[in-house]
């Protein structure tokens, strides 16, 4: 009997002990290893099921402004924000994961009956997510938006390939941000 109630103890601690190695310790979504094997797993039943996803990769301009201005207690609060107002503008089946300090990647499967200006669908909407008065309890927060960079994965294509591209469109899209902010 305690031979069997100690190897479930054990089962339910490395279940644990699992799933907190997949999360980001501060807002409770994936983290980078997590979201890798989560696009892992869904690109290769992409290939079988001939299914599309997207890739999101979202960058919280300015961020390092909100820290310095208000302190670290506050830029924790503010990611905590941003990830609760992603969730609450996610479909359920989106993965969510803070791959860095500042960044968030959002992957998840692309309806079939979606046109080709789904990227820019998602963009906006999550763009929406990032911008306007950010509640961070002590204060409101005005925040201009992220930078999202959103790409379709391609057929047969990898993990590391389509969050290069997501990346690669986010960068774009932070460059056309800061060149109209200087007009």
């Amino acid at each position: 009997m305690d031979r069997e109630f100690l190897l479930k103890q054990l089962q339910h601690e490395n279940r644990r002990f699992r799933n907190i190695a997949l999360m980001d310790p501060l807002t409770g979504v994936g983290n980078r290893r997590a979201l890798e094997q989560e696009i892992e797993h869904a690109l290769s039943e992409s290939t079988k099921k001939g299914e599309a996803y997207f890739a999101a990769f979202i960058d919280l301009d300015n961020f390092k402004q909100i820290n310095d201005n208000f302190g670290h207690d506050a830029g924790d609060r503010f990611l905590l924000a941003i990830c609760a107002r992603l969730k609450n503008n996610c479909d359920e089946n989106d993965f969510i994961a803070r791959i860095g300090g500042d960044e968030f990647v959002v992957f998840g499967k692309i309806p079939n009956e979606c046109d080709n200006g789904v990227a820019s669908a998602i963009q906006q909407r999550l763009f929406a997510s990032t911008v306007g008065n950010i509640d961070i309890s002590t204060m409101m927060i005005n925040y201009q938006g992220a930078s999202i960079g959103v790409t379709v994965s391609e057929e047969g294509e990898g993990v590391e390939s389509l969050l290069q591209r997501a990346d690669k469109e986010m960068y774009l899209v932070k460059k056309q941000r800061k060149k109209m902010s200087l007009n």
